[in-house]
């Protein structure tokens, strides 16, 4: 993400989708960006366990590592 792709995204959710890669190029905070949609829709508990997928072996990186598992996120809304 450069700084022309991640403005829109900033100027909807604000400036915590914005972070920076371990190179010091523009990135985005994509737990960030998926908690404030959530909250945006009245989301009021969010629990993020992930982490950084290069760093922690416990994650699949296909980037950092040729890692060819695959991830999957899950939400529910209680009555």
């Amino acid at each position: 993400f450069g700084d022309e792709a991640l403005a829109p995204i900033e100027a909807r959710f604000g400036a915590q989708v914005r972070s920076t890669t371990t190179w010091r190029t523009p990135a985005l905070d994509l737990p960030a960006v998926v908690a404030a949609a959530l909250q945006e829709v009245g989301v009021e508990s969010i629990a993020d366990e992930s982490g950084c997928t290069a760093c922690d072996l416990r994650w699949f990186s296909h980037r950092a590592r040729g890692d060819v598992e695959r991830f999957a996120t899950l939400a529910w809304i209680e009555p």
